[in-house]
Parts: structure tokens; C-alpha cells; sequence
């Protein structure tokens, strides 16, 4: 392995939110040392899940299933609560682009986000296990959308709980790589209960790379938000750069993506 794979390795293990901040540049970064070790015949790079590939394997930490679904709705622009159980198969209706190079999931009638703002933002998402993993999805993409100053609402609209200014410093690339393109392409529900979840979110590149992001979400007036710390940062961190997406579920099944 080179210096400078070394560099580059060690650059991504130090700040591993930082993907946030250039998500296709650091995840193409680590996915090239995690093929170069591969070619070198060595298994020392990221460990992929253990979990064996389904399209269910994911239980809930907190009572998550207590009734199949609900007609009750809390969420801002009036989107039904609906399953409250963690969901087994692809829960959107299409993939959209966020105008860059990442397309994602969207389910705008059900799961949200139901609302696009003026300045770009896309907000409310149903009050349920989907409609985390929803916010969760659009929250990853829209921070490298183009135009920019989208990405910058985004953030905005969701981030609670600390300085939104460093968010927007931290979350929010100032150019965008010129990477391949990608698509967040599947999910895995680590926690949820009725004000909080725990959701980490799958991505796949053209290249044959994988990668995944968890993000804390919270429920507050309304809708799910992402609590940072004072200095901007996630609550959740971590990015993961796998062999494959092996137990999480996939949005494959409702076509779309890269």
C-alpha cells in the first residue's frame, strides 16, 4: 500500500462524519483503499455486517410494534401516521435526484417529505418507523444537492438542538466532488419509539462501492428533526464503508436508482 493510501485511510478513520461534509469525495476515497486492500489480498478493511441479506432482519430496540397502523395523524402538513411497525420492504414511491449526483427515495403522499419549500428544503415526513427512515434519506441527500443554497435550507429546516450556523459549516459541502454518482439505496432501523429513532442509511455506488451513515432523529412540532451537537455535528457517527449492504433493507424492489 502506498503513502499516500495510507494517508487517505488514516485522513477517513479521524473524521468520519466529515463524509457529511463531502459525502461522495471521502466515501469514493475510502472505497478505493477498501478495493486497493482487496487487490492486495489482504481482509483487514471494513468488516461488512454480519447480519446474512434479507429484506426483514431488522427488530426494533424500543416497543416499535405495537399496533400494525393508525389513521391518527401529529405530523405537520396533515401525513397519516400509518404503520407503526419497522418496515420490512422498500417504503417509497420513486426515486428522485437531489440535482447532484445522489438519487434517493420519496413517497411524498404517505411518508414525506410532503412539503417543498421555497428556498428547496423538503420537510414534514409521517409520524412512524417509514417516516424516520424517510427523513433520514432526504436529510443525507439534500445536504449535497445543487443548488447549494437547497442543501443549506435542508439543514436549516432540520437540524435542532445546537448551533445550526456550524451545521450548515459542517453538513453542507462548498463544491461537490466529482465522484461517481450514487443512490441511497437502502436502510436498517437500529431504534425507534414514538420520539426518537435511530436509522442508518445505505448507499451504493456506480463504482461497486457501499457505504452507510447513521443519523439520530428526534420528533418535535411535528415532524422529525436531526440533533447536533454545539459544534454542529450529528448525534450519530460513524460512516461505515462496506462490501455490501447484507441486512439492510432495500428500496430495490420499487425500481429507480443507479
Amino acid at each position: 500500500m502506498s503513502r499516500n493510501d495510507d494517508a487517505t485511510r488514516s485522513r477517513f478513520a479521524v473524521s468520519p462524519w466529515a463524509v457529511l461534509a463531502g459525502l461522495l469525495v471521502l466515501i469514493v476515497v475510502a472505497v478505493a483503499v477498501l478495493l486497493f486492500v482487496r487487490d492486495d489480498g489482504s481482509d483487514s478493511a471494513a468488516t461488512p455486517p454480519s447480519q446474512s441479506h434479507t429484506r426483514a432482519t431488522t427488530a426494533p430496540a424500543t416497543g416499535s410494534s405495537t399496533s400494525s397502523s393508525t389513521a391518527a395523524t401529529d405530523s405537520v402538513c396533515g401525513l397519516p401516521s400509518g404503520d407503526q411497525n419497522i418496515p420490512t420492504t422498500g417504503v417509497a414511491d420513486q426515486f428522485v435526484s437531489n440535482g447532484g449526483k445522489l438519487s434517493y427515495p420519496v413517497a411524498p403522499k404517505t411518508l414525506g417529505p410532503g412539503v417543498t419549500n421555497a428556498d428547496g428544503s423538503r420537510t414534514c415526513f409521517a409520524h412512524s418507523p417509514a417516516g424516520a427512515v424517510q427523513a433520514a434519506a432526504t436529510l443525507l441527500a439534500m445536504v449535497n444537492a445543487v443548488p447549494r443554497s437547497a442543501g443549506v435550507a435542508q439543514v436549516k429546516a432540520m437540524v435542532i438542538g445546537g448551533n445550526v450556523d456550524s451545521a450548515v459549516e459542517q453538513l453542507v459541502p462548498a463544491a461537490l466532488s466529482d465522484g461517481p454518482s450514487g443512490t441511497i439505496s437502502a436502510f436498517k432501523v437500529t431504534s425507534y419509539d414514538s420520539s426518537s429513532a435511530v436509522v442508518s442509511i445505505g448507499f451504493s455506488f456506480e463504482n461497486g462501492g457501499y457505504a452507510a451513515i447513521p443519523l439520530a432523529l428526534q420528533w418535535k412540532d411535528g415532524d422529525w428533526k436531526a440533533p447536533v451537537t454545539d459544534a454542529g455535528m450529528p448525534l450519530q457517527g460513524g460512516t461505515q464503508v462496506l462490501q455490501s449492504l447484507d441486512g439492510f433493507t432495500s428500496w430495490s424492489s420499487i425500481g429507480g436508482g443507479n
